[in-house]
């Protein structure tokens, strides 16, 4: 015990053989440092009677004995309930990113319930329905009408059920009819089809001014052809869905595109110039003020496949026509398309045993062609850096998968890791054997950890372990092979019981104390962040018990496996062989040894200026921390900011949410001839002519854009004789009927009859006109007009309108008498003239062979003949009434005719204030889980709550009063409350509200107001089980945390006054609101992330104080890991300017573990070495002869400088100064400065090498990390660079300057003090109780022969 062995040595020879020749000391026990006569228990303090002795020496022998019988039976220890546990257990990888910010908190288990419970709504028949089918239906005295749709062929369509995530719907098809064998007609069968809906929306975002550059939707028609034309693409759409017409949906789909390259053909002759077919196809560009204006007029036609929400991001809207593109002040840079698969699973009726198996047969095939092909593709497309466009995608199998495969690559950075770990233990171990073995027990603790955690889905972050267990791990394993390595000289059995006491012992230290802290994150309110600290604190543990257990015999395995002459070489000293000895060469000191040597060396000679330079360090970063910390908002960003998960999401959220089509859209499309002549019979979707420059004005007080021009077509007889241009022409017609067309966006009409009458006038001199110059005109508006200048191709598109009521010249014309033939046939004396005019353009319709109407020129300047457009009107809706009921006090039902006015025409509502506002939905029968789990998920997520009674009157007067005379602080601007419709409805049926068969009438209600209904009640057993009301306020979704917080608490305190006041069978309400999850998990990251700091920080200074017993010393220990992690946080903060969000709370918290390791084992190795340790006095002997060879040396130098010519007197000198000094050392020859830098080098001597190793291994394994793609994984692979760069420069740096300066003594006053106090409390000291560090010379009797015999032997 006096003599106390603290670890093995590192050069157990050089300390032998400078102690052996001093004479004074044979008292220092040299048996104890190299002889295991029975020693080796002793001196670590186990008797060889014990129960401990007796079963470490017996254990080690048994490893001894069958070492490969223990690694077999402790690997199938491992792997069969790892293997089994992972089977039963199964993987599921959480690609949600908002799971990273789901925190403890009401907000977040009521949003997660609502959110869940949306998924289980069905009919009161127990079907779940198609949000697109509406059956309406109201009374009308005593029968029911059935009003369909504005489309009456719209087929029905419902949902069936459900497989997995994809629906199974069932739509009907009209067959057309077929012709029999004998001529007739049979009319077309009715066919349903069962199918399941895929879904595939790609994105084109321009990386130029506008989305409708020629160049851009060029680029973005080739991506789209490019990806049709894909042969499992065609195969998908042409032979998997339910039938030839819904191929459309797929080819071309819902894209601007289609319209932007149509296929057209050129007619010939007649009234229709060209036919186009909308399929994306097409060669040429139709410009896009002609395709826009064509869209728009088919969405002003009640068309929803060309509703420009479907295509064009939210806040764009067709432009008015007349207005080009190019004038747009924010034109679209995005457009969206939308490919929809309608897969064919059965017909209906088929059993559902058969349907089952062919749905997961679809489904296999799909899965195969979306992510083969297509995906394949998508990735080509969106590495094309070089491009016009950026190219995004979404689908909901994609989406994950996506997730998955972008994992799976950068989890191929670890083979690169795994090669570096391996290199560098081969390169510290010195064997392959050892390397490749102790790399799969670390890798193996990862599956061991995982099957012991009760997580139900696994985060990305939890795959950061491969990369932090290794650094860890391989800390562990070089501890072992060190203390194994510097054993050398001993029995085998003897350095197995060091290597497991002194290693185990060590790493037990730090597995448990870096445990402890991982485990400190239990206490943070992030449940991911909970199940990655308790997920990481077992993967160490897992790893030290592994390495523990499988590491020794292995080493035994290795140690057997050497050569005879290695073997030769094992000192026995107790076994007499005197030979061995003397025969040992003297071990070569390591580069390793040599540099850690230095570095102590240099610690010692300025151990203020370290500290003096770490305590600025700390200032700067905690001055830099506060300066500089800002909160991130919103999930978590987990890819690079290019990257589709994270720009492409972000594009998408600009566009709405549109319903399936109801019908087949139609694709064709008519291009008409302006210069109709002889009536307009052909539906056109647009008009087109030939367009020619206005002329320049005649002077600076000519209004050119008032000016109005016309041409006239030839006269035309009744009996289609072109009768010519000619004035005298018209002296053939008893009268002649003028139709006019106008090309114009501000055409104003009498104004207009009197300029077209002064034209007309010019060239007609007729005897009267059917009209008088001060009537108005009439115009009815045709569908647009398309200006081309041929020569540039520019065109533009203007309203055009068709006069009604043709004006008619009555003859005799020019003076003269009408023919005699006329009298006689009426029909051929009536002719007809066409005139087409332009209004306020640059260029106007010029059709060829037409004449200019007029010589003068001719401005328009009084009112307007069509209102413009001041842009979106408020246009009052059926919801608008919800809102007026919410903001106002109890009123009436309103009943369907007095639906009149909007919210803003009532004067009771806000304007929406902020963009992307968010909506809050008071909810009544769903109820949330109570508690968030501490791990895992919970038990239920959500129920349904049995003391929700609507059919109480009382319930319904409490869900009316929640959604009435609502205060003005909640900031409400819109408002969905089915209670006032359904109240309605009772209105108008001559009902009393609250209705007293209310499960009757609201099932009534539910069928004729579907649409709304479905989205707001919960049907269980054909009764309301649960329902909700919505509203949309002006706060942003991006708006603080405080914000969120505070408009949180004012919706709570609102709905708890409802509650209180209300029935017992719907008092039971509670608000939820998406931003309120997020202002919550931003409060909890702030206070969660300091209390589990501290929580860390605490654990790992108990855990210091644990294994070293000194109060002061853990607290220096603690210092260092202080100074740690505030210069993380700086380098978090300040270096990379991130944000504080849930992945760098991550890296502060779970590195604060992390930073302790490396500390403690010097804090360890410092509090088990004591001055009688032999490394102590060897490595002061060391040091005191380099010091006198420097000093030599210089003195050699200066002498030699001072007389370079006396050659005798330097060797003279030179002889006398390099006269043999005796450098022995003996323990109480050490000052307390000194001693405390004896004990500060050894430790570094000892555990240095180990640390630094296992640092770089870290560090190495980790830098692959940055070249990940996720960014969770890029920004944990620099923290983890940073935090080990930091780790390892407190721990062999900044601590030993500590120590040095202020480490404990060896039995310092408090430790003694403690004793006393014990001891007085107890009245006796405790049994077997150390000396506080006696005089080596008081040693059992028994060893006296063993020192004799080592003096013999030297």
């Amino acid at each position: 015990a006096q003599s106390k062995f603290t670890g093995p040595r590192l050069d157990l020879s050089l300390a032998v053989d400078q102690a052996a020749p001093s004479s004074h000391r044979s008292g220092m026990s040299i048996s104890s440092l190299v002889s295991p006569r029975g020693g080796v228990l002793k001196q670590l303090h186990f008797s060889e009677g014990s129960l401990v002795g007796k079963g470490l020496k017996g254990y080690c022998k048994q490893i001894i004995k069958r070492p490969k019988w223990f690694l077999t039976v402790y690997t199938l220890a491992v792997l069969v309930p790892v293997g089994v546990g992972g089977f039963f257990k199964g993987f599921e990888l959480e690609s949600d990113f908002g799971a990273f910010i789901r925190a403890d908190g009401a907000a977040m288990r009521e949003r997660e319930a609502y959110l869940l419970a949306i998924d289980e709504k069905s009919d009161p028949d127990g079907k779940r329905r198609l949000s697109e089918v509406q059956r309406q239906v109201f009374t009308d005295g005593q029968r029911e009408v059935h009003i369909k749709d504005w489309q009456e062929d719209r087929p029905p369509g419902r949902r069936l059920f459900k497989v997995g995530d994809d629906w199974v719907e069932e739509e009907e098809e009209i067959e057309e009819p077929r012709r029999l064998q004998d001529g007739t007609w049979a009319p077309g069968r009715r066919l349903a089809a069962m199918f399941i809906r895929k879904e595939i929306y790609i994105l084109h975002e321009t990386k130029q001014k506008s989305i409708f550059d020629e160049a851009v939707l060029r680029e973005a028609a080739d991506v789209e052809m490019s990806i049709r034309n894909l042969p499992s693409y065609q195969n998908a759409c042409l032979n998997m869905t339910t039938s030839e017409a819904k191929q459309i949906y797929c080819n071309p789909g819902q894209s601007v595109l289609a319209f932007a390259y149509p296929e057209s053909t050129t007619q010939e002759s007649g009234k229709v110039l060209f036919e186009l077919n909308f399929n994306g196809k097409g060669v040429d560009m139709l410009p896009p003020d002609a395709f826009l204006a064509y869209m728009k007029s088919e969405a002003e036609q009640l068309d929803p496949s060309r509703n420009s929400r479907r295509y064009f991001p939210s806040s764009f809207q067709y432009p008015e026509l007349g207005s080009s593109v190019e004038d747009l002040e924010e034109p679209p840079k995005a457009i969206r398309t939308k490919w929809s698969f309608q897969l064919k699973v059965g017909e209906s009726g088929t059993p559902m045993h058969l349907v089952k198996p062919e749905i997961e047969k679809v489904k296999e095939k799909w899965q195969e062609i979306l992510k083969g092909e297509i995906y394949g593709k998508f990735n080509e497309i969106a590495a094309r850096r070089e491009g016009l466009n950026n190219f995004y995608w979404y689908n909901s199998d994609l989406d994950g998968y996506e997730v998955e495969q972008t994992l799976f690559r950068d989890l191929l950075m670890a083979i690169g890791s795994i090669a570096f770990v391996v290199f560098y233990l081969r390169l510290h171990t010195g064997s392959l054997l050892i390397s490749v073995a102790s790399f799969f027990i670390i890798f193996i603790s990862v599956p061991v950890a995982y099957v012991l955690t009760p997580m139900s889905k696994t985060t990305m972050a939890s795959f950061l372990s491969i990369f932090l267990i290794t650094g860890i791990g391989c800390d562990v394993v070089f501890v072992f092979t060190d203390f194994w390595e510097q054993s050398k000289g001993r029995k085998l059995e003897d350095r197995l019981i060091l290597m497991i006491v002194h290693a185990g012992i060590g790493c037990l230290a730090t597995s448990i104390t870096t445990a402890l802290s991982f485990f400190a994150n239990l206490a943070s309110a992030l449940q991911p962040l909970r199940e990655f600290g308790m997920f990481m604190g077992l993967c160490v543990m897992c790893a030290y018990i592994l390495v523990l257990l499988i590491l020794p015999p292995l080493l035994v395995v290795r140690q057997k496996s050497e050569t005879e002459e290695s073997k030769s070489r094992i000192i026995d000293i107790a076994s007499g062989q005197s030979g061995a000895l003397s025969s040992t060469k003297k071990k070569k000191e390591t580069a390793m040894t040599k540099l850690m040597f230095a570095l102590s060396g240099w610690i010692s000679a300025c151990p203020c200026s370290i500290l003096l330079v770490c305590l600025i360090f700390f200032i700067a970063s905690v001055i830099g921390v506060i300066s500089g910390a800002e909160l991130s908002t919103g999930i978590p960003v987990l890819f690079p900011p290019e990257h589709n998960q994270v720009a492409g999401k972000e594009a998408f959220t600009q566009f709405s949410t549109e319903a399936n089509l109801k019908n087949i859209p139609d694709m064709q499309g008519v291009v008409c001839r302006a210069d109709l002549l002889g009536g307009r019979s052909a539906y056109c979707d647009l008009h087109w002519c030939e367009a020619v420059p206005v002329e320049a004005p005649p002077d600076a007080s000519f209004d050119s854009s008032d000016e109005v021009t016309c041409y006239r077509s030839h006269l035309l007889r009744g009996d289609n004789v072109n009768i010519g241009y000619d004035k005298t022409a018209f002296e053939d017609c008893d009268q002649v009927e003028i139709v006019t067309l106008l090309g114009s966006n501000q055409a104003s009409s009498r104004p207009f009859a009197r300029t077209q009458l002064e034209m007309l006038n010019e060239e007609i001199s007729a005897s009267s006109w059917s009209r008088e110059p001060t009537q108005d005109a009439v115009f009815y508006q045709q569908t647009p007009l398309v200006m081309e200048d041929w020569e540039s191709g520019k065109a533009t598109v203007v309203k055009f309108y068709e006069q009604s009521g043709s004006l008619k010249a009555f003859g005799p014309f020019n003076g003269k008498e009408l023919p005699d033939w006329s009298a006689s046939n009426g029909s051929i004396g009536h002719c007809w003239l066409h005139v087409l005019c332009s209004h306020g353009t640059e260029k106007v319709c010029a059709p060829n062979e037409w004449q200019k109407l007029g010589s003068s020129r001719y401005t328009l300047n009084t009112r307007l003949l069509a209102k413009q457009d001041e842009g979106p009107q408020s246009t009052p809706t059926e919801e608008d009434d919800e809102t007026i009921y919410a903001l106002s006090p109890l009123m009436e039902p309103m009943g369907r005719a007095r639906r009149l006015q909007s919210p803003d025409e009532a004067g009771i509502t806000q304007m929406q204030t902020v963009a992307s506002a968010v909506d809050v939905t008071i909810l009544w029968g769903i109820r949330a889980a109570r508690y968030t789990p501490l791990v895992g998920a919970p038990s239920e997520f959500w129920s349904y709550d049995p003391t929700f009674e609507p059919s109480s009157p009382w319930a319904q007067r409490a869900l009316r009063d929640m959604c009435t005379d609502m205060p003005e602080d909640l900031a409400i601007w819109k408002a969905k409350c089915w209670i006032h419709r359904f109240r309605d409805y009772l209105a108008d049926r001559g009902k009393r509200f609250p209705s007293r068969e209310f499960d009757t009438d609201v099932v009534d209600y539910f069928y004729e107001d579907s649409i709304k209904a479905h989205a707001n009640l919960w049907f269980n057993d054909g009764k309301l089980v649960a329902c909700k009301h919505q509203f949309w306020i002006n706060v942003g979704k991006f708006a603080s945390a405080e914000k969120g917080l505070e408009e949180m608490e004012k919706w709570a305190k609102y709905v708890d006054a409802k509650n209180a006041v209300a029935s017992l069978a719907a008092n039971a309400a509670y608000a939820s609101g998406s931003v309120w999850v997020r202002s919550e998990a931003e409060k909890a990251i702030v206070g969660s992330t300091i209390d589990t700091i501290i929580i860390a920080t605490m654990s790992g200074w108990v855990g210091v104080l644990v294994f070293t017993g000194d109060v002061w010393l853990a607290v220096l220990t603690t210092a260092v890991v202080l100074v740690v992690i505030c210069g993380l946080a700086f380098f978090i903060v300040t270096l990379m300017g991130w944000a504080i969000g849930p992945i760098e709370v991550i890296s502060l918290v779970v590195f604060v573990g992390y930073s302790v390791t490396y500390a403690l084992h010097i804090a360890h190795n410092y509090n088990e070495i004591t001055r009688y340790d032999a490394d102590v006095l060897s490595s002061e002997e060391k040091v005191r002869r380099r010091k006198h060879e420097r000093e030599v040396k210089q003195a050699k130098r200066k002498q030699k400088a001072a007389n370079p010519a006396d050659r005798v007197g330097e060797e003279v000198d030179a002889v006398e100064l390099d006269v043999e000094q005796d450098f022995k050392v003996l323990p109480e020859d050490f000052t307390p400065q000194q001693i405390r830098q004896a004990r500060t080098r050894v430790s570094i001597l000892h555990v240095g090498g180990a640390t630094l190793s296992s640092a770089l291994s870290t560090a190495g394994s980790s830098a692959f990390l940055l070249f990940c793609t996720l960014s969770i994984f890029v920004k944990l692979g620099a923290v983890v660079v940073a935090v080990t760069t930091l780790s390892i420069a407190g721990a062999i740096i900044m601590l030993p300057a500590a120590l040095i300066l202020f480490g404990p003594a060896e039995d310092a006053w408090y430790k003694r003090k403690s004793r006393e106090l014990v001891q007085r409390l107890t009245s006796r000291g405790r049994e077997g109780q150390e000396a506080p560090l006696l005089p080596p010379d008081e040693e059992d009797e028994g060893e006296g022969e063993i020192v004799d015999e080592v003096g013999a032997l030297s």
